[in-house]
């Protein structure tokens, strides 16, 4: 079952994260659920929107996604010495900006954005390992952990498509997504 507009606020100010205000239009609160378990290459966790229009209606869309990296980086490729990054919970404000991944638009982690907290997985087995620093702390080391669509269409795995960003499963989905950012940006500015 897929969380409401009021679930969402609720778990909000229950985790004492900032929900943005309902009284200015396009507010965004965008946000990410994990699954419970440690499946590997599925799309199986969600993403979404939520905040109100210009008219005060409720936007909430929820959308299939991962926010685990792929199979190919946590059995293949290390991007990083220390291994793949997996992002931890948290609220990460100012984090996005709308900009370029690869060949298609996205929102990407900033350049001056050092705040993302996570694990690292370094086994190379194929499995999500929760690896912390030597001193017991979060990884705060990753660059490029970007918000972005799979395929040009649909993809059934995650594969390659994430080393630790936030990946919308269907491109159109994607697509209502930047929309929603895009009045938002029109309003506040590109963060």
């Amino acid at each position: 079952m897929s969380p409401t507009f009021d679930q969402i606020k609720a778990a909000y100010v229950n985790k004492g994260y900032t929900f943005f205000s309902e009284l200015k239009p396009y507010n965004l609160n965008i946000w990410g659920i994990r699954k419970l378990t440690d499946r590997v290459d599925v799309f199986d966790d969600v993403q979404g929107i939520s905040c109100k229009d210009n008219n005060g209606n409720i936007i909430h869309i929820i959308h299939p996604a991962t926010v685990d990296p792929g199979l190919w980086y946590l059995k293949n490729e290390k991007l990083n010495p220390n291994g793949t990054f997996i992002l931890a919970p948290g609220q990460y404000l100012g984090c996005w900006e709308k900009a370029m991944h690869k060949k298609h638009l996205a929102l990407c982690q900033k350049d001056n954005y050092q705040k993302f907290k996570g694990w690292r997985d370094s086994k190379l087995d194929g499995v999500i390992q929760r690896k912390l620093t030597a001193n017991g702390n979060f990884f705060m080391d990753v660059g490029g952990l970007d918000m972005h669509r799979s395929s040009e269409t649909f993809a059934s795995l995650v594969g390659k498509y994430s080393a630790g960003c936030q990946v919308r499963q269907v491109k159109t989905d994607h697509l209502k997504a930047l929309e929603i950012v895009d009045k938002a940006i029109a309003l506040y500015g590109n963060s």
